[in-house]
């Protein structure tokens, strides 16, 4: 029973690169050149941080950066679960990120875009619980959102920065 599935896996993989699929951080690709030369704005607030953290974890930082990244994040409520009595139990948090890259040299934007996503978090506990929960909810909501970013990064095609 192993022997048709490895066939079959060999098979597909060798018709993937019969097409001209290449991973995406392969040697000399435009994604793999981004690692380690863009460098983000500073945050302005804990959101940001926590979404410039996250980035620079997975594009690493740069001491001599060829791209600059700059970010607007926007972040909603929205009242989920309601009770009788008019009390939300639950929450979406809803984030919007508006990006742009531009080159160091010159300043020309070379990707721009538009990233959006949520994450629900309840208020059912205590005070300490919700707040909690609701730091928590936005950390995760930062990781999407940088996740996201990278990944429309890592397979744009960038015009050259110089």
């Amino acid at each position: 029973m192993w022997l048709p599935n490895r066939r079959a896996f060999l098979l597909s993989a060798l018709a993937l690169g019969g097409c001209g699929f290449t991973p995406v951080y392969a040697p000399k690709s435009e994604a793999r050149a981004l690692l380690g030369a863009v460098e983000v704005d500073p945050p302005r607030d804990r959101e940001g941080y926590l979404l410039v953290r996250h980035i620079e974890e997975r594009m690493g930082r740069s001491a001599n950066p060829t791209y600059a990244l700059a970010i607007s994040i926007e972040l909603t409520d929205e009242r989920m679960a309601i009770t009788a009595d008019n009390v939300a139990t639950r929450f979406n948090l809803v984030g919007k990120a508006t990006y742009a890259l531009r080159a160091v040299e010159g300043g020309k934007v070379v990707n721009s875009g538009t990233v959006q996503s949520f994450v629900g978090y309840s208020t059912t506990g205590s005070t300490a619980a919700t707040q909690t929960a609701e730091k928590n909810a936005t950390e995760r909501l930062m990781v999407i959102l940088g996740d996201k970013i990278v990944q429309r990064l890592a397979v744009a095609q960038l015009e050259p920065a110089a």
